[in-house]
Parts: C-alpha cells; structure tokens; sequence
C-alpha cells in the first residue's frame, strides 16, 4: 500500500512539473528572471531533458490523404556530459581553493557534489543515459501510434536508419528501431554509420564560428554576470579566490556541472544553494546565446554555418525523391544526430521559430534553447497521398508539433505541396 502511495504521489509530483515547466513556456520564448523563478529548469537550455512543450494533436488532413512516409532526424537523448572539461574549470577552482584553505563549508559541499559526478560520470562520458533510451522509445511508441499506416503498409516495409558514429546516436536509434519493431514487426531495417556519414548527418560549423563564439561568451559574462554574492558563498576570501583563476570559466563551469543532471537521474543539486537567480539567469543567457547563435541565422557568420547543412538538406530531398518512385517499398527515413546538425537544419528549411536573425547579447531575450532544442528534439516530416490527386503533401512536426514554414502557402493548416517544399529548397541551396 505505502508503495502504491509513493508511486502516485511521484506521478502526481512529475504531473505537477510537467505542468508548470509548460506554464513558464506560454508565457514567452525568452529567458526572463520571472521565469526563472516560476521553473529553474528552464534554465537548462540544449541539456534539458526532451518535453513536449505544445500541442500534439493532429489538425485533419485534406479529404483522402494518408500518410505513408515519412522523413525524419532526432537529436540523441538524454546523456552524460560530453567529457570530462566541461567541468574541468569547476573541479580545478575548487581544489586550487582547497589548497589555500579558502573553502566554505558551502565550497566544500559544491566540492563533494562536483566529485561526485567525476566519479558517477567516469567511462561513460558523452554517453546516452537511461532516460535518454527512454525517450526514444517514447517518441518512437508514439510516432507508430500517431501515424499508424506508414508502418503497416504491405508494401512499405523498408525503414533506412543512418546515425551519427558517435555512441550515443548510435544507441539512440537501437532503441527508437526496437520499439518500432517491436509494434510493427513486419519492417525490415537497414543501419548505416561511420565517420564518412557524420558529415552528412551532422556537418559542423567552421573552425573560425569556434573561436567567435568563445570570444563572445567571455565577453557576455564579464558584462553580464556579478560573482561576488556567490564567491562570498563558497569562498572565505572571495577576492584571493577571484585572482587564483577566472571567475567566470569557473561559474559556467559549476552551472554546467549542475545543467546536466537532470540528463543524469543521478548526482542532483540546488543550483540555488550556491547562485542567486541573477547569477544563474546571466550564466544561462550565456549558455542559450552560445547555442542559438551558432546553429540558427545570425547577424555574424550565417553566410558560413548554414550552407554547410546543405549537404544534410540533400540527403533529405534525394531519399525523399527515391521514397516517391513508383514501385518504392521505403516507408520511413530515420536519422539519429546531434543538436548542432537538427538547429542548423530548422533554420535552413525555416521553419516557424527558426527563422530569426540573432544578435549574440540578446538571443535569450528573442527565444530560448530549452524549448527549441532539449534533449531529444525531433523533426518528422510526414508524407500524404491520396488515390484521387496526384500532390503529395507533406507537414512537419517539431518536437511532435505541427508548425509552419512562413515562406510558403499551405494546401490547408499545417500542409504544404511537397512540390513548393521541394522547390524552395533547392533554390536555397543554389544560393
């Protein structure tokens, strides 16, 4: 009985949460103080955990169309921090620190969490964790129910999976294939990774968009963020502290250490022990900015990042060409990536949400990561036919949404001619 008790009390507990992390979302894509007090989460950006954050339902398609492919890209789920210096900045302030004996016992506290996350992190960094596998089987369980004919099709049975070669992608897709196997097991699956294909999969951003964007986060934080009220916290000599090394490596370090653990299941702590909200707010402008920056349009390097995704573009419109050919037995395109290969792709097919043009200090005031791109997130392009017209349509649902392009007309609600979709981006990529 006491166990029943705990079980409800926890559905009715994560309910609650869900509810109001939906709540702070309404009220306006941008990263504000009163949001942060309303649901820390939200501080979270691309490591929080995948949520749908909209409404799921389908609006009616024209009058005898059906899906019956569909064309999609999932960002892996829920991981381990990438590797180890992602915190490094944290665990080393922390023990120079320690051995001028200028550690509170807050200091300590934030010492012993940090380690603890080294310790429960170790061989497995950059991996997915269990929440992530359960993501993808969730999105995968609800992606069958939602558009049950694309995977009982007597002659569609063909699923191509192509993954990032990176493990966490990797075990991403084993375990979206398996649910989706699992409930239709009349598919056949092919797998296909590589270095060769993460180039396709996830074509990364210049060397030189590197070197801009770690120039302008330094610079944000020495603009935004005032460290003192929290070195006063967790250092008895705060101004020792602050001239033994840089203050503000150090913070986006401690909130990096804590952004990831929800990811984890594991290793949890009250960021607002050791931080205000001012604090955290500045560190996770910085964290959104840095992000939104360099995967979406800016007022800096667009003209370098988002041609690159052409490549992955391609890949979509050649399968979706083979997918359309008479006699074809594909029913779905699956790809399993990262973040930095999904954002790009958003905006270069612009979608609704994605297709502003930011400036770096004030992205977090436009829109916001956490929304946009957890964990997770997902793009599933879904195709319609009908027996009686020959247009193929298409919608597109992000993070299990329907949303729009505002460049072209809809057929009706969210669907487009696959024939406009497909013009404008090849136009797109002739320049």
């Amino acid at each position: 009985m006491r166990q029943t008790h705990n079980m409800k009390r926890n559905l009715y507990a994560g309910l609650l949460a869900t509810a109001l992390l939906m709540l702070s979302f309404s009220a306006g894509a941008q990263i504000t103080r009163e949001k942060l007090e309303q649901d820390i989460d939200y501080a979270r950006g691309v490591y929080h955990p995948y949520v749908i954050l909209g409404d799921t339902k389908d609006t009616p398609a024209p009058k005898g169309y059906k899906p019956f492919y569909i064309s999609h890209y999932g960002r892996h789920g829920s991981r381990y921090h990438t590797w180890e210096g992602n915190i490094a900045d944290a665990r080393k302030g922390l023990k120079v620190a320690d051995s001028l004996g200028i550690l509170t016992s807050q200091g300590k506290k934030l010492q012993e969490v940090i380690e603890q996350q080294v310790a429960y992190s170790d061989g497995m960094w950059g991996q997915l964790t269990e929440k992530g596998g359960r993501e993808h089987e969730e999105i995968a369980s609800r992606m069958y129910k939602r558009f049950r004919p694309v995977w009982t099709q007597k002659d569609r049975r063909q699923v191509n999976c192509l993954s990032s070669h990176i493990q966490r992608c990797m075990t991403s897709m084993a375990y979206s294939t398996h649910t989706l196997g699992r409930l239709a097991p009349g598919l056949d699956f092919d797998f296909l990774t590589g270095e060769r294909y993460f180039k396709v999969i996830c074509p990364a951003a210049p060397k030189e968009v590197h070197v801009i964007l770690k120039e302008k986060r330094q610079a944000f934080l020495e603009n935004e963020l005032d460290y003192m009220p929290f070195y006063e916290k967790v250092f008895n000599s705060p101004k020792l502290a602050a001239g033994a090394f840089d203050p503000y490596r150090f913070c986006y370090s401690v909130y990096l250490a804590w952004d990831i653990t929800e990811s984890l299941d594991a290793c949890r702590f009250d960021i607002l022990d050791y931080m205000d909200i001012g604090e955290v707010l500045a560190l996770s402008r910085a964290h959104h900015n840095h992000m939104l920056y360099e995967n979406l349009r800016n007022d800096s390097f667009s003209d370098i990042r988002l041609p690159v995704i052409s490549v992955l573009v391609k890949d979509f419109l050649d399968k979706a060409d083979k997918a359309l050919e008479n006699g074809s037995n594909v029913a779905a395109d699956l790809r399993y990536g990262h973040d930095t290969g999904l954002m790009p792709l958003l905006a270069y097919l612009g979608l609704d949400g994605y297709d502003l043009i930011l400036q770096y200090d004030t992205a977090s005031r436009v829109t916001d990561a956490t929304r946009l791109i957890p964990m997770a997130s997902n793009l599933q392009i879904v195709f319609y036919k009908s027996s009686k017209s020959p247009a193929i349509l298409v919608k597109f649902l992000v993070n299990e949404c329907e949303t729009h392009i505002p460049a072209l007309q809809p057929v009706s609600g969210p669907y487009y001619r696959w024939e406009d979709v497909r013009k404008l981006l090849v136009e797109k990529s002739r320049g």
